[in-house]
């Protein structure tokens, strides 16, 4: 009994998972307009085929609690995940040549759109994450005299990361899809592509 009492002692409380930040970043808002002082990074030349990049990914953040501890086997819940929409001010870029023969106005426009579609597919991602959590108990083995908390780490950061791939994935996507809309074959702004597209991601936004 005594034994129990001091498991019980060492797995109580909450494991946290926090994706670490590196660099200047923006967090999405909905009332957010970009700047030209928002694009910081070093532009990858002519031969990129870009005028600009916006440097975007989600950050997920995790809160797990262990329920169990028995014979090898941990048992533990995801109870809280929250997924965040944010834009890397080090890593995107406007290229100056670019700046001759379009309006930075414009391509801050565009760009704007790339930054809403991670924040759509951001929600997309924290709203199935809130399904998968809501009623499963996860169980993994415990590794040889591995510390629980140091395995559930380990294993709930592989479902975490399993899930945001394949979002990653679907975002990628979109932003090749909403780019095709929004430029002809020869580069240039198609006005009316780049609102219907618009129109598509505000739509994304609502769901």
């Amino acid at each position: 009994m005594q034994f129990l009492g001091l498991l019980k002692e060492k797995i109580k409380g909450i494991i946290k998972i926090r994706e670490q930040l590196e660099d200047d970043f923006i967090v999405w808002r909905d009332n957010y307009e970009p700047q030209e002082i928002d694009y910081q990074g070093k532009p990858w030349g002519n031969l990129s085929g870009f005028d600009a990049i916006t440097a975007t990914k989600k950050l997920l953040n995790a809160d797990i609690t262990i329920t169990s501890v028995s014979k090898g086997e941990i048992r533990y819940k995801i109870i809280r995940c929250n997924v965040t929409a944010i834009m890397s001010k080090s890593k995107s870029w406007i290229d100056p040549a670019s700046k001759k023969y379009r309006p930075t106005s414009e391509i801050l426009l565009h760009e704007k759109g790339h930054f809403m579609i991670e924040e759509a597919f951001a929600r997309k991602l924290r709203k199935k994450l809130d399904e998968k959590i809501k009623n499963d108990v996860f169980v993994c083995k415990r590794i040889n005299s591995e510390k629980p908390k140091i395995t559930v780490s380990r294993e709930a950061q592989n479902i975490l990361n399993e899930v945001k791939e394949k979002c990653k994935k679907s975002t990628e996507a979109c932003n090749k899809e909403y780019d095709n809309y929004a430029f002809d074959k020869s580069r240039k702004t198609n006005h009316s592509g780049q609102k219907e597209y618009y129109e598509k991601i505000k739509k994304m936004l609502q769901d």
